[in-house]
């Protein structure tokens, strides 16, 4: 799962649906500031978050596709000084350069959810040459001599500056997708030797390319993994304003953590940076010391020119974990005496936590922060301690403008004076969090948290009223009015068509962040997956659709070749909307393309097994029978390029240094292609190799007892989850299917213990990749292949729980995305994948997740 932090940038430019942060409305001040510095025969246009210079003619020098450039780092106080600076140099001697067009972006800049890699860049300079960087760094450094700002940790600090600093990489974006549809940033050096601009918080370079100044060579070799008597075990977590590590003090080999706070990132409103809130932190620990409920502080010490905060490390689990590992109906229990010990084990974190809340309280603290993961359980004696005290304030002043954790605190903090209130509030919250950790759906649509909270507490017995009334929370429909599950899919349906924008070039519907990093078409995230569920659930597609998917055709060309990232799952749906020709020339070059797309994985996902299936799709109908001989040697290659280490087939990916498990990504997948082809074929070595393929992925199983069957997401490690992406409901996307054709009792008895486990349980999200929709479907996949009708009321059970959380709006119904902070209509987080789950429970419509079950009767092992 994708860092919160990319759904909070998300999340500012629309109160509904996340889009990206360049549409956030701004006064742009800074690129108005930049036009009137430049001069007038030069212009500033917007591109993304930047104001860009533009010559009037050819006085801009033409910028090459890659070299050393100079970025300008400056506090928000300091940034228009920073442009005005450049901008004089500029007017000297025009140079490429860009700067964030407006103070809010720059404010951004420094936060912790910024990404940690472009933390401090306000302006990027572009130099021509190795030595136009140097002399542009040497007029620079006087002018800009008395602005400081975050170091920049993808570059080097110019020697003499708190502002300049430089990194050699990519100027025009020339490299192709990858497979699952990212941009892979690119340099081409000599000999066609290529070098990815990855940028991660560390300086690189091209090996080809020599260091800017020659006592770079030497800079940053001797690197230690101790510091100040400490030496660093692993990273906890890393953001732009600092990280935190797990440690040991060398002298006696005591577990610590290490708190690191950078210079000049995380300026609040009120002034403050991430450095003030640490000593505040380790402040509040020290009147808290000896109380038993935070950790114990060390010391604070700066090294360089970080802070760092030494405190105690205590072992137990973070709140959001705790709930996992008890929470009965994530687990499909709901035996009367395992909910009464998950109704006590409420009460016990409850009360622990108030008494914790109590204890800063006395010594005229406000936490200010509880969360999911600041609140630490011991798992054997369920004793509460807190961590991560950088909220905290004297409980008696104004409350307003604090961080907190969304859902946590008062929608409406202004007016509070009284710091017990927010904490009261926090651990109301806490409480309605371990029903269901979905504090973050309250501020987009709190009637819907409040219904799902009733679905909740009827299913674990336990008494709510009062809970939300103390959270101000009430449902605005109960769940036995809303319209049924095909009524409401349709409504979902309704929505989607209402709020789509198909003026916009980015992105048809309001979708997941990624669809901005990918690319409008794919089945995931963009067009395709909506029309699918359009076209399954209506009957239609709407013309304005079929008019962008005309306009945007050209553009197809520029997507990867995968089945849920790219143009085979676009073919596959154009084919099922009666774009026969269209669809069959899309698929073509899918094919043509893959074999020289780099690091082309094997899966179903983004790889070969996904085209094949595709190919088995369009092949099955007259008039296809290219794509059937397409599929034969797909189904060949792969035959050829699988690994076997005694376990089974599996297929490595180049560059990952870990192996996927499941549907998507694992061997599970692939296997499923290879017996679909078998079914086609009648070829045994197909169902021989792709039986060993899932066995492969069955031998990474993890048996908790005689009930509760698990996979990783990764050989040896990963969470276990019940999802269809790299998760139990996936692999048994794949048993389901290898029991319909072999038959075989052992499968079929793996396959039982793997249903009556976490997939027939509830979660947090309703999305079909990471959620309960998946989870639904695969129910519906045994019932409806295995002749087990039983599994309807799996199905039924967990689409209830999806139906709760619908949120009615004037346009229709939405559905929360992933994070809950915002909509989607997308296929894989939102409400296409949702309804299509929903309208196959009420009509019994077969899989539409891009399966070929039409063809597993073709031949039985």
């Amino acid at each position: 799962m994708r860092r919160f932090d990319s759904y909070v940038s998300a999340a500012k430019a629309d109160p509904r649906f996340y889009d990206t942060l360049a549409r956030l409305e701004t006064d742009d001040d800074l690129a108005a500031r930049m036009a009137a510095g430049i001069g007038p025969d030069f212009s500033v246009t917007i591109k993304d978050i930047w104001a860009v210079a533009v010559a009037h003619s050819e006085q801009l020098p033409e910028m090459p596709d890659h070299g050393w450039k100079i970025h300008v780092s400056a506090r928000a106080d300091q940034a228009a000084a920073a442009l005005d600076a450049v901008c004089a140099l500029f007017q000297a001697k025009p140079f490429n350069f860009k700067c964030l067009r407006d103070m809010r972006f720059v404010r951004m800049s420094s936060a912790r959810w910024w990404t940690p890699g472009q933390v401090g860049k306000v302006l990027a300079i572009y130099p021509r040459t190795a030595e136009e960087c140097r002399d542009l760094l040497a007029e620079l450094t006087p002018l800009l001599k008395d602005i400081r700002g975050p170091y920049v940790l993808t570059d080097r600090r110019h020697e003499g500056s708190q502002a300049l600093f430089y990194r050699y990489g990519e100027f025009r974006a020339l490299g192709r997708r990858s497979p699952d549809g990212d941009r892979i940033p690119i340099v081409k050096g000599p000999d066609g030797q290529t070098w990815r601009d990855e940028r991660g918080p560390v300086y690189r370079r091209p090996p080809w390319v020599d260091e800017l100044f020659p006592q770079d060579e030497t800079e940053g070799k001797q690197q230690s993994h101790t510091l100040h008597g400490y030496r660093v075990i692993r990273p906890l977590h890393y953001s732009g304003t600092g990280g935190v590590y797990l440690a040991e003090r060398v002298s006696d080999g005591v577990q610590v953590v290490l708190k690191e706070a950078r210079a000049e990132t995380g300026f609040s409103e009120a002034g403050t940076q991430a450095q003030d809130r640490l000593r505040r932190e380790f402040d509040a620990l020290t009147r808290l010391k000896g109380s038993g409920v935070a950790p114990e502080p060390i010391e604070l010490f700066e090294e360089w020119e970080h802070l760092f905060l030494v405190e105690e490390f205590i072992d137990g689990l973070a709140l959001i974990s705790f709930i996992g590992a008890n929470h009965p109906l994530t687990r499909n229990i709901d035996d009367p005496d395992t909910v009464e010990r998950y109704r006590s084990v409420i009460a016990a974190t409850v009360s622990g936590l108030r008494r914790a809340v109590e204890a800063c309280h006395n010594v005229g603290l406000t936490y200010g922060d509880l969360s999911l993961t600041n609140i630490i359980v011991d798992p054997e004696t369920h004793q509460v301690r807190l961590i991560d005290f950088e909220s905290v304030r004297p409980v008696d002043v104004d409350q307003e403008g604090y961080p907190h954790t969304a859902g946590f605190a008062p929608a409406e903090t202004a007016g509070i004076h009284d710091g017990r209130i927010i904490d009261g509030y926090g651990i109301d919250a806490t409480e309605l969090a371990m029903l269901m950790p979905r504090p973050t759906f309250r501020d987009l649509d709190a009637a819907a948290l409040a219904r799902s909270a009733h679905f909740l507490a009827a299913g674990l017995d336990y008494p709510v009223e009062d809970l939300l009334d103390r959270l101000e929370l009430a449902a605005d429909t109960a769940l036995e009015d809303l319209p049924g599950p095909a009524d409401l899919a349709a409504q979902a349906m309704r929505f989607a068509t209402a709020v789509m924008t198909p003026e916009r070039d980015d992105r048809l519907f309001p979708a997941d962040p990624l669809v901005m990093a990918t690319n409008p078409w794919s089945v995931g995230y963009g067009a395709a997956g909506v029309v699918r569920a359009l076209h399954r659930i209506t009957g239609e597609v709407p013309e304005p659709v079929r008019d962008w998917m005309r306009r945007s055709a050209p553009s197809l060309a520029k997507i990867p070749p995968g089945l849920y990232t790219g143009r085979a799952g676009v073919a596959w749906t154009l084919h099922d909307i009666g774009e026969t020709e269209w669809s069959r020339e899309i698929l073509d070059t899918a094919v043509a393309d893959a074999a020289s797309w780099p690091d082309m994985p094997a899966s179903i996902l983004s790889g070969w097994a996904g085209i094949g299936t595709a190919c088995l799709a369009l092949g099955s109908v007259a008039g296809g029978e290219r794509f059937l001989e397409h599929a034969e040697r797909i189904g060949s290659d792969l035959a050829t390029s699988g690994q076997d280490d005694g376990q089974g087939l599996h297929w490595p990916v180049a560059g990952q240094n870990f192996r996927s498990v499941g549907y998507d990504r694992g061997s599970a997948g692939i296997a499923t292609f290879l017996l679909s082809l078998f079914c086609v074929t009648g070829d045994k070595r197909y169902l021989r190799i792709g039986r060993r393929a899932l066995e492969y992925d069955l031998a990474q199983a993890i048996e908790h007892d005689e009930v509760m069957l698990s996979f990783p997401q990764r050989v040896g490690g990963g969470t276990s989850t019940p999802y269809w992406s790299r998760g139990a409901a996936g692999m048994g996307t794949a048993l389901i299917r290898f029991c319909r054709v072999t038959g075989d009792p052992r499968l079929r008895a793996v396959l039982d213990q793997l249903m009556r486990s976490r997939v027939a349980g509830i979660s947090v999200s309703p999305a079909l990749f990471n959620g309960m929709a998946g989870m639904a479907n695969v129910a519906l996949d045994y019932a409806e292949l295995l002749d087990a009708p039983e599994y309807r009321q799996n199905a039924s059970r967990i689409c209830g729980a999806i139906r709760s959380l619908a949120s009615l709006q004037p346009e229709g119904v939405a559905f929360p995305g992933e994070s809950l902070v915002r909509f989607s209509t997308d296929y894989a987080t939102g409400s296409a994948g949702i309804a299509l789950v929903l309208d196959r429970l009420e009509r019994t419509s077969g899989d539409f997740n891009f399966t070929v079950d039409h063809l597993l009767d073709g031949h039985r092992a």
